[in-house]
C-alpha cells in the first residue's frame, strides 16, 4: 500500500515550487524543488511505496495502466 503521507509532502513541495516560480521568487522555487527531489530520493532509498497517481498529477505526468 502506498504511503500517501510521504507522497502528499512531496507533491506539496512541488506545488510550492510552482507557486514561487509564478511569483518570480526563483530562489524559493529552487529550494522547494530541491526539497521535493530530496524527499523523493529518500523515500525510494528507504523502499517507501509512493502514490504514483498523486505524484504524477503533481509533476504533470499522466499515464494510463
Amino acid at each position: 500500500m502506498a504511503d500517501r503521507d510521504v507522497s502528499e509532502h512531496i507533491a506539496a513541495m512541488k506545488s510550492r515550487a510552482d507557486s514561487a516560480a509564478l511569483m518570480g521568487r526563483d530562489h524559493l522555487a529552487g529550494a522547494y524543488s530541491a526539497c521535493a527531489v530530496m524527499l523523493l530520493d529518500a523515500a525510494l532509498e528507504d523502499g517507501v511505496e509512493l502514490d504514483t497517481e498523486l505524484l504524477g498529477d503533481a509533476f504533470g505526468v499522466a499515464y494510463d495502466c
